[in-house]
């Protein structure tokens, strides 16, 4: 069966993007142009990527949606796009006057068990077991971000490091607080932020909350009574082993 890929992200980062990032890398592994799409922000559209891919003619499609937390608003908003049922993930639509089924791939973050070894992994390539680790998810009233991001927490700990995570907005701890915590015991702090691509909350509103400029990715602060070196881990969504992730989700389809 002939089949077509899209990598679905929320939009575009001047700085950084993740999705195109990934989308190169699973061409490059799949032999086959993996295509990126933008539901909010940035082009192209999803709409306009799926007249590019009924050129191509293809039986099925594989929308991945490269978002890290289900929401109504992201993979949910994906599945009711294309008519998909909620269970199989599957669906079909009309691809230029041809019948042609769908199939959503599961987010990344439900391969919890490669996910935490990839954050692990990434970690340990930027920072020793003396540093403190920070995970900083976007947060949420309901508590459901934070229980999210807190087992890749429990991972790192598991490894050694000590490990505080929170969110940078609706919910405890605050990044605030951790700072204030790790830096009474620690010398150094690697900040990792659980986002897609680089973006407003982790560029412009964590780094002032860590005691840094808007923009700053390193340096020194006082914190904890002590002065400390902060540094931000990039994003999770540049993580190199997430396409690995990303590829299983894809072959899942059984196309």
């Amino acid at each position: 069966m002939k089949y077509s890929v899209i990598l679905e992200a929320y939009g575009t980062s001047p700085v950084f993007d993740s999705a195109e990032f990934q989308s190169d890398r699973l061409t490059e592994l799949l032999g086959m142009e993996v295509y990126t799409a933008y539901s909010r922000r940035g082009e192209p559209s999803v709409d306009e990527v799926l007249e590019e891919v009924a050129g191509e003619n293809p039986d099925a499609l594989v929308i991945v949606p490269f978002y890290f937390a289900p929401s109504a608003t992201t993979d949910g908003g994906t599945l009711e796009r294309f008519g998909a049922d909620t269970e199989t993930r599957r669906g079909t639509i009309d691809l230029s006057g041809k019948k042609t089924e769908v199939y959503i791939a599961k987010l990344f973050i439900t391969e919890q068990e490669a996910l935490k070894k990839a954050v692990v992994k990434m970690v340990k390539e930027k920072a020793g077991t003396d540093t403190g680790i920070m995970l900083v998810g976007h947060g949420s009233r309901d508590g459901r971000n934070l229980a999210m991001v807190r087992p890749f927490a429990d991972a790192l700990s598991a490894e050694g490091y000590d490990t505080l995570c929170g969110s940078n907005e609706f919910d405890e701890p605050t990044v605030e607080m951790m700072t204030e915590e790790l830096a009474s015991r620690k010398d150094k702090i690697a900040v990792l932020p659980m986002f897609i691509s680089p973006n407003k909350h982790s560029r412009q509103d964590i780094p002032p909350k860590l005691g840094l400029k808007e923009f700053q990715t390193s340096g020194t602060v006082s914190a904890g009574g002590r002065t400390v070196h902060i540094e931000m881990l990039p994003e999770i969504g540049s993580c190199p082993e997430l396409t690995g992730i990303l590829l299983k989700t894809i072959r899942d389809s059984g196309f």
